[in-house]
């Protein structure tokens, strides 16, 4: 049951939102790879003298890697942002059936709820009728 909602839940999600979604799970994959690419780079059996050297430069290499993704990391992020601010949809849901979908001719394309009810309806705002 909970499975069946975030399915639903996923298919509601617009194109942008996914892209970030993609690119924080690759942001991720990539710091867990520099980590594990630093640790391993060291191959060096002691801490003294040039070991010790050899550390240094694995953990230096590995700082740096991160340092340098961090940046692409905000830029990137920074970027895929406003896209997904820039890909917000500018209509306003339905208020009979909150689903999302205007037609040109300001009817809900689910429900018919009339988003512009003309002059000479014979309702008027609040849901009372006129004489």
């Amino acid at each position: 049951m909970y499975a069946a909602a975030v399915v639903r839940a996923a298919g509601r999600l617009r194109k942008a939102t996914w892209a970030m979604i993609a690119w924080q799970l690759l942001a991720a994959a990539l710091v867990v790879y520099i980590v594990l690419a630093a640790r391993g780079a060291a191959d060096c059996d002691d801490y003294t003298g040039i070991g010790a050297f050899c550390h240094y430069t694995a953990f230096a290499q590995g700082f740096g890697g991160l340092l340098r993704l961090a940046i692409v990391y905000f830029a990137v992020t920074a970027a895929l942002g406003i896209v997904w601010a820039w890909s917000l949809p500018d209509e306003a849901p339905c208020p009979d059936c909150g689903r999302r979908g205007r037609t040109e001719a300001g009817r809900c394309r689910h429900c018919g709820h009339d988003f512009f009810p003309s002059a000479t309806d014979t309702r008027v705002a609040g849901g009372v009728e006129s004489p």
